[in-house]
């Protein structure tokens, strides 16, 4: 990751061929007031390595910009039982739409 900060306008970039393990198997679990955030497999993630994300002044740009393949990050599941919150990624799935998906944020604007 590549965090640069020039004036007003800041970028955040992964920037290289980068394979990530376990985030997309995060755990984040709230009992009461305690808050867990667990990371609980060796889940392999590639489409990280392609991500943009720009803000300039108060417009906000997430770009994933490259052919990458993202696995298991289709399969969350939410699940709540009274006070406890879980957020689960449970299967290794393929995505491929997200290597074109560009979302832009432009003050209240969409």
């Amino acid at each position: 990751m590549a965090a640069v900060t020039i004036g007003s306008m800041e970028l955040q970039l992964l920037v290289g061929p980068c394979r990530v393990f376990a985030l997309s198997c995060m755990v984040d679990v709230t009992i009461g007031s305690i808050k867990l955030q667990l990371l609980v497999g060796p889940c392999p993630v590639f489409a990280l390595s392609c991500m943009a994300a720009v803000t300039i002044g108060s417009m906000e740009l997430q770009l994933l910009v490259g052919p990458c393949r993202v696995f298991a990050l289709s399969c969350m599941a939410d699940v709540t039982i009274g006070s406890i919150k879980l957020q689960l990624l449970v299967g290794p799935c393929p995505v491929f739409a997200l290597s074109c998906m560009a979302a832009v944020t432009i003050g209240s604007m969409e």
